[in-house]
């Protein structure tokens, strides 16, 4: 009965893709997911935009489907009817999850975040972002969203630039069983069939809409100054351009290149006007070139990088967007300078690569070879590492999914989150805040305030009472200073969930720390406590560095020496307070050692190598005043050891 009831309250998703063509980037992204996710029992629709005025799902010249996976597609068209027929379909199949891979710019996009409002789908939202800044309307856009992922760290901290800051980073994954290295024989062959590419350095470049993004007389004009900088390049390289036929302003891209006078290019192309060629024929084509090569203005994923490292294939793009990131992280290629920027006529700034030292970039890799075979063994290394499907990608997903993956909040396990204040009315917004912007949907908020005098309870009240409708909340407010252990047994009275959270009223929690431990939680029954490491920051929440924290399991001898747990972010089974007592009202500072050191005796406790806080360090901290909070650590170990003299007994003896 339990597995059939999970299985029921699996949601229904719609995917809906700008391009979802087999060989876009989009159109990967689309299948891979949607293929995965029905094979895990999700029940998976398909949406696709139409582009171009033509459907992007039959060929107009061989008459194939061009995106034959196991679920329905529709093309939707543009924004004229586009915005009824999406509400209808996600009312006729009872949708509940809303995946979108669109283009900000994308005329037919508009009207999405319209029709996520009037129904009561969840949206999460692939954020395209390959330039700078972020323009007014896709922030409004995203606005709407219930969740961003973001491709890249360039993606991420132009999001959080704009204001978002519950942003899940998702890398596009690459299917490593389709494109991988092919043996040396098999890509000989491949390069005799190729436009006379035997014994030649084959140069490669992938992508549409080649004038508005991709930069092609850019390329051009760099590939002009390698020939000549290489007189022998003429007769042993070829620049091949997998691309649409046209420029998005209609230019012959082969005109192009006869103004800039250059010889050794060729152009290939599978379907009229869209970049559709299967997987299994772009691994070919990734296979028998030697480096991969684009000037993008700018790219939020540049699948092909991606693509070409999994074959073993060396890159080089412009040091912008997310194009360096994965350079520079697998060392499987180079980068070339940006050399101005300039303003797109839709929305944004874009980067213009310095054409010269784009040729610079080539000539190391065409002079090298051994260089070439070296970047491309550390490509294929990476790829393995981060970006696997089944490994790397899925869960991912899941994990954003399961956010919304059941019909009520009650379903997940109630957090209490506690948080003890006294005068901090300049940090304590901050702290709640922090907490009413966690991915973690079953909540409340528990404020003990200790005393304070510098108006903190108005804030408390006033921020409780705009979230009334949203998240339970619960204050007490006590006269005077009853000090630490008294308040947080007064709060621990007042909290109902599972789970108790500890949240210091002067630390920011990162967006998915309460997630992230509620998964170890369930995930490990026999763990009483969890917590992970903190940046700390200066008073004025300027990063500082990173703690220095244990991470695994701590341990009660761990205890004895040091405070080993981070404190301020603990999360701790609510029924292990009613084995091991509340908090020793007589050690005044300190009490949270003097409770550890007692869970540690019966429980497991876990620090996770993971950052989910930001630690504040200012004036009036207990650990300004070493004297004091050392005479009740005493105490706290004292305590111990008269409960367990063998134990403390055995412990000093294992120091010696």
């Amino acid at each position: 009965m339990k597995q059939e009831k999970q299985k029921q309250q699996k949601p229904s998703i719609l995917i809906m893709a700008a391009s979802p063509n087999i060989g876009t980037g989009y159109g990967l992204l689309h299948r891979n997911l949607g293929q995965r996710l029905t094979k895990l029992g999700y029940d998976v629709k398909g949406l696709g935009l139409q582009s171009f005025g033509e459907s992007q799902f039959k060929c107009s010249e061989c008459g194939k489907d061009t995106y034959p996976y196991g679920f329905e597609i529709l093309p939707i068209g543009d924004d004229l009817y586009g915005a009824d027929i999406l509400e209808m379909y996600i009312r006729m199949f009872d949708i509940r999850i809303l995946i979108t891979f669109i283009d900000v710019i994308h005329p037919s996009f508009a009207y999405v975040a319209n029709v996520v409002r009037k129904t009561n789908v969840k949206w999460i939202c692939h954020a395209t972002v390959n330039a700078t800044p972020i323009a007014f309307n896709a922030r409004q856009m995203f606005t709407n969203a219930d969740t961003l992922i973001a491709p890249s760290n360039f993606a991420k901290e132009e999001l959080n630039k704009a204001g978002f800051e519950i942003v899940d980073k998702i890398y596009h994954g690459v299917d490593t069983d389709v494109f991988r290295p092919l043996p040396q024989k098999e890509i000989d062959e491949i390069k005799k069939g190729r436009h006379g590419a035997e014994n030649k350095c084959v140069f490669l470049a992938v992508g549409v809409n080649q004038m508005s993004q991709k930069n092609y007389p850019g390329l051009f004009y760099a590939w002009k100054i390698f020939v000549e900088n290489n007189p022998d390049a003429k007769e042993n390289t070829i620049l091949h351009c997998h691309t649409d036929p046209f420029s998005a302003q209609g230019t012959p891209l082969d005109v192009l290149q006869a103004r800039h006078g250059i010889k050794n290019v060729f152009f290939t192309t599978n379907h009229k006007k869209n970049l559709t060629l299967p997987p299994e024929q772009m691994n070919e084509m990734y296979n028998y070139m030697d480096v991969f090569v684009t000037a993008s203005y700018g790219e939020s994923v540049c699948l092909p990088i991606l693509e070409s490292m999994a074959v073993g294939k060396p890159c080089i793009a412009p040091d912008f967007s997310a194009m360096p990131q994965w350079i520079k992280e697998s060392k499987a290629g180079l980068t070339a300078k940006i050399k101005a920027f300039w303003t797109n006529p839709i929305y944004e700034d874009e980067a213009l690569v310095d054409e010269i030292d784009l040729a610079k970039q080539m000539t190391k890799l065409y002079k090298d070879a051994k260089l070439r075979k070296e970047m491309g063994r550390k490509g294929i290394e990476y790829i393995k590492s981060k970006f696997n499907w089944g490994k790397h990608i899925l869960p991912k997903w899941i994990k954003v999914i399961n956010r919304f993956d059941m019909s009520t909040k009650e379903d997940k396990p109630l957090v209490s989150v506690m948080i003890l204040s006294h005068n901090r009315k300049k940090y304590l917004k901050e702290a709640l805040d922090s907490i009413l912007k966690q991915t973690y949907p079953n909540i409340e908020i528990v404020v003990v305030d200790n005393g304070s005098e510098d108006g903190s309870v108005h804030i408390i009240k006033k921020m409780f009472e705009s979230v009334k409708d949203k998240i339970a909340t619960n204050l007490a407010v006590n006269g005077i200073n009853e000090g630490c252990p008294t308040a947080r047994n007064q709060a621990l009275k007042l909290c109902t969930g599972k789970y108790i959270a500890i949240q210091d009223d002067d630390d920011i929690s990162l967006p998915e720390r309460i997630e992230e431990q509620v998964l170890v939680m369930e995930s490990n029954p026999h763990v009483a406590v969890v917590s992970g490491n903190s940046i700390t920051i200066d008073k004025d929440g300027k990063e500082q560095g990173k703690m220095n924290m244990v991470a695994g399991f701590v341990t009660h001898e761990m205890f004895l020496k040091d405070h080993v747990i981070n404190s301020s972010i603990a999360m701790i089974r609510k029924e292990v307070f009613d084995d091991v007592g509340n908090f020793d009202e007589k050690i005044k500072i300190a009490s949270d050692r003097d409770m550890w050191l007692r869970i540690s005796k019966k429980y497991q406790m876990l620090q996770l190598d993971k950052v989910l806080s930001k630690y504040r360090i200012h004036k009036n901290l207990s650990i300004d005043k070493p004297e004091e909070t050392n005479k009740y650590v005493a105490m706290a170990i004292q305590k111990t050891q008269e409960k367990d003299k063998e134990f403390v007994k055995k412990w000093q003896q294992k120091k010696k």
